[in-house]
């Protein structure tokens, strides 16, 4: 048995045998195993889940980007001023897309604790970001001109 912390929790999904529910902004990540009950309290918006590691989700919090991973400490991956509008996972995993209102930024997770950043490209305006295949897709404005515009991945 485990006791819920207080607030208004509800299942939200289900990811092998994660538990994830849902208080408004704030996560509650269960991982029950036969002899051990692990559980985890984050907070930001919509998990983005790698993935090739279905334990590892990523969460945005203003202009924090946390990588959550099952049975570990939540860690930043990056913080700065400026909020962060989208974070994507390459489709292998090992890559995070993050967008601020005018600038995308590649993160590469090393084996280590180490987050090596790119700076990939600045536009007038970033509305959104996802990937489809080997393509980055991003919604905004560049050269002031407003559309969806398409940034091949290697």
């Amino acid at each position: 048995r485990y006791l819920l912390p207080s607030g208004r929790w509800k299942f939200k999904e289900q990811k092998n045998t994660t538990l994830v529910l849902r208080d408004d902004r704030r996560w509650l990540i269960l991982s029950p195993s036969k002899k051990t009950f692990h559980a985890q309290i984050v907070s930001g918006d919509e998990p983005r889940w790698n993935p090739s590691m279905p334990s590892q989700m990523l969460l945005i919090h203003g202009n924090e980007l946390w990588l959550v991973t099952k049975e570990s400490d939540p860690r930043v991956l990056w913080r700065q001023s400026k909020p962060i509008r989208q974070a994507v996972w390459h489709p292998e995993g090992e890559d995070i897309f993050l967008a601020t209102s005018k600038e995308i930024f590649a993160l590469h997770l090393s084996e280590g604790r180490e987050v090596q950043m790119t700076h990939l490209h600045t536009w007038d305006e970033i509305k959104d970001l996802t990937f489809a295949g080997d393509d980055l897709f991003i919604a905004g404005t560049k050269d002031h001109i407003t559309g969806l515009w398409k940034l091949t991945v290697e």
